[in-house]
């Protein structure tokens, strides 16, 4: 058999099996240079979402050349200001920044754009300002302000728009700095109180670009802080700095829970054993396998993202329980008389079955995330899977070959631990109540079934880690300029310019009507400045009704009435008599309104998308608002995190049924593959179900809610938790004692689950929320089919005797 020509090859040649191991590290090797780490999180939105798969493009479309957003505090108004004029120099010459914005790129529409920027509310105000009573008072009101002191500008501005008709924009001007407020006087990305000023660098870098964008966020970042004065703050958002602060998150999270697993699996080894020199034969393959894995990435997905990088502290807490197992298997024999390497080879045979179905059942437990709609969780999966095979791999061959090397004759027996003792006496006292426990399990189940799984976390996905700098400085512009999250965005799109506008338009005059509903708190679109060329020149025809030309007579007579030179006005009386009609249309390649046009304006394959900002009010669910958009203006697409997170929250269960089942039927299909017996195989993944369900009793009064990303725990647990009842029901077949089984195979059950938990458990130190969750719940999980493993499966182990009939034993007994 392939098993004793292994077991033969190790006994004669150990060092063959290093080799083995030392090729397969070569290969992999050149994979570790080529991984990146992705800080690209779009890669954590599901592709099955329809919300999804539009904020992706959205996000790909309009942020991927997102300026580098500077927030800058700690002085007033005119220190903020004098800052940032200086730095429209210093972050200029930056490589990589095309310019530096600090107001929205062009002054505030003159009296001659007014009529083509009005929508009906507006020309209703218009028309009463027009009226000879209103007009008489607006030149009352002009001449009393040019009597006040320091009246100069005030004088310039009275006489370019006497009727005050540009303050009918003053309302929507304000909303269009690109969501900041925008100082009237200055233009400014000043914030209301004065305290807060933005500055925007435009840069030429592609968001999505990780290694470009985190240089380029050094440069910008130093340059920023070369021109600040003393007690001036300067913080950076945007979506480069989110690339560059997730990545440096990424390594950071891959660090340490891989050095934090690595040190709980060895400390949890050591306190359970007590001999740390068999730490020389568990350790190197559990670091093996983490490099190989990581090699394996390099060359299969190219790169981490903040989900998959959770993979090696996973793998060392798995990998351990294989290595553990084989270890005691080879300790036993070599504490029997046999020499090390008899010893090692007699254990390789023993625990070469047992280890590959272990192996096998949680990589395919993992391999089952493959059917998730979640990117990062497939990765997770695939990575997992992979890494769980290459895992044993290096324990079958490093392992055995160690222990064979080792120096010195048999080691004399010992007595049998205590811990070891307690574990027998509770198999026996077990094994005498197997129907109790069988009722117990039976009332868990449907006591589990009856409580009904937890409820959704409030952010289900949470692609948005909320530690990291970026959004805590977003946090800080939403306090103060105003504004708060929750927003979404109406996509509106054309094979040309004026086909996009004009489904912007569609959209616009359905916010109208919504917010009049009292569904739409605010909304901030590019028809504000710029309409398509069909409703500008209805505006004209509206406007050529108000008469404008006996308003201007009406206005030049006024003038002179109260002591004015109508010649000094000339400018705004041609308005109002020759106005114009020309359409002006937005220019991707103009410095004019820059901010705003690239905020909502975007040329991409095919035509033109138009983005439309918009906050429902508290009291409307952001879906209802995006369903109500889409009725309204057919073709237009509503996207955004509160829509993408409600119908995340609908595709889960799917999500889980589909993994769930497929993850149950290939651990299941392993396993009467293996044993060639349907008890061993039931009794096996029963025991682990009643564990999952202790799990979701447990989850409620701890806390712990539903989240895309600890879901995944029920179904991998299926397979990651079913490789201790493997050993004990092989041990089982093997010795037919419930006391035996336990005394002698019960604390390697323990350990390994043990170390297992930890190895999840580490992920609690991650930064990203996700981890954090999948860590917490997996590892309480895991206690609880250990708790299962050590209780049920020992109980009912005597129903397989009863039963009739064998599995297939190994050849040499277990130890």
């Amino acid at each position: 058999m392939i098993r004793d020509a292994i077991a033969r090859s190790l006994e004669r040649r150990p060092i063959g099996h290093l080799l083995v191991a030392g090729l397969v590290t070569v290969a992999l090797l050149p994979g570790v240079a080529r991984l990146r780490f992705e800080g690209d999180l779009v890669d954590l939105l599901p592709r099955g979402a329809t919300a999804s798969r539009e904020l992706g493009r959205y996000a790909r479309t309009f942020g991927k050349n997102d300026p580098v957003t500077i927030l800058v505090t700690g002085g007033d108004a005119v220190s903020l200001t004098e800052l940032a004029d200086r730095m429209v120099g210093t972050i200029g010459r930056v490589r990589g920044v095309r310019s530096v914005e600090v107001d929205l790129g062009a002054s505030m529409p003159g009296a001659g754009d007014v009529f083509r920027l009005l929508d009906d509310d507006g020309f209703e105000r218009a028309r009463a300002l027009l009226r000879p009573a209103a007009i008489d008072e607006s030149v009352r009101r002009g001449r009393a302000l040019l009597l006040q002191p320091g009246a100069a500008q005030a004088a310039k501005l009275f006489r370019a728009d006497p009727l005050e008709l540009r303050r009918l924009l003053v309302p929507a001007y304000k909303r269009l700095g690109a969501g900041l407020s925008v100082d009237p006087g200055s233009g400014y990305f000043l914030s209301p109180r004065g305290d807060a000023l933005v500055v925007l660098a435009r840069t030429g870098v592609d968001s999505f670009d990780v290694s470009r964008s985190r240089e380029l966020v050094r440069r910008i970042r130093k340059a920023a802080a070369a021109a600040r004065p003393r007690g001036m703050s300067v913080q950076l958002t945007g979506p480069h700095a989110m690339a560059e602060a997730t990545e440096r998150m990424i390594r950071m999270d891959l660090t340490r829970s891989s050095a934090l697993s690595v040190a709980l699996v060895l400390l949890v080894f050591a306190v359970a054993f007590g001999r740390l020199g068999a730490l020389a034969s568990v350790g190197p393959p559990l670091a093996l396998g983490a490099l190989w894995t990581t090699g394996l990435a390099g060359y299969l997905l190219g790169s981490l993202n903040a989900i998959s990088v959770g993979f090696a502290a996973i793998l060392v807490g798995l990998g351990d329980d294989l290595a553990t197992h084989l270890y005691l298997a080879i300790d036993a024999r070599a504490r029997s008389g046999a020499p090390p390497r008899r010893a090692a080879a007699e254990g390789l045979g023993a625990l070469l079955g047992p280890t590959l179905v272990a192996a096998t059942t949680g990589s395919l437990g993992f391999l089952a995330l493959v059917r998730s709609d979640f990117l990062a969780i497939r990765d997770l999966g695939i990575l997992s899977a992979a890494g769980i095979l290459l895992t044993a791999l290096a324990v079958l061959l490093v392992t055995p070959a160690i222990a064979a090397l080792r120096r010195g004759g048999p080691t004399a027996p010992r007595q049998t631990p205590a811990i070891d003792r307690g574990l027998g006496t509770a198999g026996r006292w077990l094994g005498r109540r197997s129907r109790v426990v069988l009722v117990v399990c039976l009332a868990s189940a449907a006591m589990a079934a009856v409580v009904g799984p937890p409820g959704f976390a409030r952010q289900v996905v949470a692609v948005r880690p909320r530690s990291l700098e970026p959004l805590a400085v977003q946090r800080e512009l939403f306090a103060r300029f105003g504004g708060e999250p929750g927003q979404i965005v109406a996509l509106s799109r054309g094979k040309n310019l004026e086909e996009a506008l004009e489904q912007n338009d569609a959209v616009a005059d359905a916010l109208r009507r919504l917010s009049k509903r009292g569904l739409v708190a605010g909304w901030s679109s590019l028809q504000t400045l710029f309409p398509s060329p069909r409703t500008q020149r209805r505006r004209f025809l509206v406007r050529d009704s108000l008469e404008l030309a006996a308003a201007a007579g009406v206005l030049e007579a006024r003038l002179r009435a109260h002591g004015f030179a109508p010649e000094a006005f000339e400018e705004a009386l041609n308005v109002l008599r020759s106005p114009a009609s020309e359409v002006v249309l937005p220019d991707l390649a103009s410095r004019d309104w820059v901010v705003l046009v690239e905020r909502h304006l975007r040329r991409v394959p095919g035509g033109f998308d138009v983005a439309t900002y918009v906050r429902p009010t508290s009291r409307t669910p952001a879906e209802r608002l995006g369903r109500a958009i889409e009725r309204s203006v057919p073709g237009a697409r509503v996207t955004g995190y509160p829509l993408f997170e409600a119908e995340v929250r609908t595709l889960l269960p799917r999500d889980l049924g589909r993994v769930g089942l497929l993850s149950l039927t290939l651990v299941a299909a392993t396993l009467l593959l293996h044993f060639r017996r349907l008890g061993p195989a039931l009794l096996a993944v029963g025991s682990v179900c009643v564990g999952i369900s202790w799990l979701l009793l447990a989850c409620p009064p701890l806390g712990i809610e539903w989240t895309a990303y600890n879901l995944i725990v029920v179904p991998v647990l299926i397979g990651i938790a079913i490789d201790e009842n493997v050993f004990l029901i092989h041990r089982y077949l093997a010795c037919r004692s419930v006391e035996e089984t336990l005394r002698e195979g019960g604390r390697a059950v323990l350990t390994t689950a043990l170390t297992t938990a930890a190895g999840f458990a580490t992920l609690v130190a991650c930064r990203f929320d996700g981890l954090r969750s999948l860590g917490t719940t997996a590892a309480i999980g895991i206690v609880a089919c250990l708790f299962s493993s050590l209780v049920v499966t020992p109980a009912l182990l005597p129903f397989l005797s009863s039963a009739g009939g064998s599995a297939t034993p190994p050849r040499t007994p277990p130890p």
